[in-house]
């Protein structure tokens, strides 16, 4: 019984180390979207943001965009077009917001350079995850600030658990490369 326990928690060890990172395979198209951690329960936002500024060769960090939030629209936590609007007025990038989209215009638009953020979740209060690749089989590649970088199957993505509750994908925001 005793070697029995033994192979159980090696196997599980195994299947924990390996659930740590996302291989990709040959035929996957990635952005090169470093992944940034939230620094806050509520920055979702601003993590991703920060991801996607660095994207383009611009770095303001996420105490910086919360900052410039607060002054400009007086609240830290920003609707996706108040993000869109940011994207423009720090970085001079040009982004539109749009509802919820299908695989194929998301493999269009990742095909393009252009990356998306969705939000989940109520116009002020919601989560915000990157999507920066995709896989022929229908996933997609997540930059979660809050998680980490994983694959989904794109027909997740309409219901996300954060913090243990489920929310609604709201609305995308796509930046124009």
């Amino acid at each position: 019984m005793k070697g029995f326990n033994k192979k159980i928690l090696l196997v599980l060890v195994v299947i924990l180390v390996s659930g740590c990172r996302v291989e990709t395979k040959n035929d996957d198209f990635i952005l090169q979207i470093y992944f940034t951690p939230s620094h806050h329960e509520n920055w979702s936002w601003a993590a991703s943001t920060e991801m996607l500024f660095d994207y383009h060769g611009l770095y303001y960090s996420q105490a910086d965009l919360v900052d410039f939030s607060d002054y400009y629209f007086s609240y830290s936590s920003p609707s996706i077009h108040d993000i869109s609007w940011l994207f423009w007025d720090l970085g001079g990038i040009d982004s539109y917001v749009t509802g919820t989209l299908s695989f194929g215009e998301i493999k269009a638009q990742l095909k393009q350079g252009n990356p998306i953020l969705l939000q989940y979740g109520s116009y002020y209060n919601g989560q915000y995850i990157v999507i920066h690749g995709y896989d022929y089989s229908g996933h997609v590649y997540i930059h979660e600030p809050g998680y980490g970088t994983r694959l989904v199957h794109y027909d997740d993505l309409f219901f996300h658990h954060f913090s243990g509750r489920g929310r609604y994908w709201e609305s995308s925001l796509i930046l124009v490369h």
